[in-house]
């Protein structure tokens, strides 16, 4: 069994995390609120990589770390977040890639 190694998730269709807001500006702030929680799971975890939209409404997240590690974050994806609902979660393992940041990031 492996001890570390990447995992680059690929499906994660969250169907919406449904939250109500007065302007724009409190919903990009509710949605960068939303990104440090995941931040300091990943943190707690020990893990690096991102995670980002993509154009199709899912989210892909690559992340890497110890295998027991990354098996938590994959029961975490598929939770979801606090009323999301992920219809699917895809796992890919691959080698460690040179790209991969340092930390924890969230992008859009």
């Amino acid at each position: 069994r492996a001890k570390s190694g990447i995992l680059r998730g690929r499906e994660f269709l969250m169907n919406d995390l449904y939250s109500f807001h007065e302007t724009a500006e409190d919903l990009d702030k509710y949605y960068w609120e939303v990104g440090e929680a995941y931040k300091r799971i990943a943190k707690r975890l020990g893990l690096k990589g991102f995670a980002r939209n993509t154009v199709d409404r899912r989210v892909e997240a690559v992340f890497e770390g110890e295998k027991e590690n990354l098996d938590e974050i994959i029961k975490i994806c598929k939770k979801g977040a606090f009323l999301s609902e992920v219809e699917n979660v895809e796992v890919k393992w691959e080698s460690s890639q040179k790209d991969t940041p340092s930390s924890f990031e969230i992008t859009r």
